[in-house]
């Protein structure tokens, strides 16, 4: 499945220095910001990863393969609650909620 936006975002945004640019509501939001095009069809992205991987741990091998370093913690649900997070808050900044 390609995600360019999804690979864009782990890759560009949740490298691994990602918490020196700030929190994660703030790296969506700086997404957001500077890659319009990309942020408005992420949600999409993130939908349509999450209805074709049911298994937590496959999905983190798959975000880390996409370049993300990011490791969700349990309080954050594991990686399909904290991406389905990314893409309601990419949502929401997207449509300028």
């Amino acid at each position: 499945m390609e995600t360019p936006a999804l690979d864009q975002l782990l890759g560009a945004y949740f490298h691994q220095d990602w918490r020196l640019d700030g929190t994660e509501s703030e790296i969506v939001a700086t997404f957001v910001a500077d890659e319009p095009d990309l942020a408005a069809v992420l949600p999409q992205e993130v939908d349509a990863l999450l209805s074709t991987v049911a298994d937590d741990a496959e999905l983190g091998r798959l975000l880390f393969d996409k370049g993300s370093y990011h490791v969700p913690g349990p309080e954050q649900g594991g990686h399909r609650a904290w991406l389905a997070e990314v893409g309601r808050r990419a949502r929401v900044h997207v449509r300028g909620e």
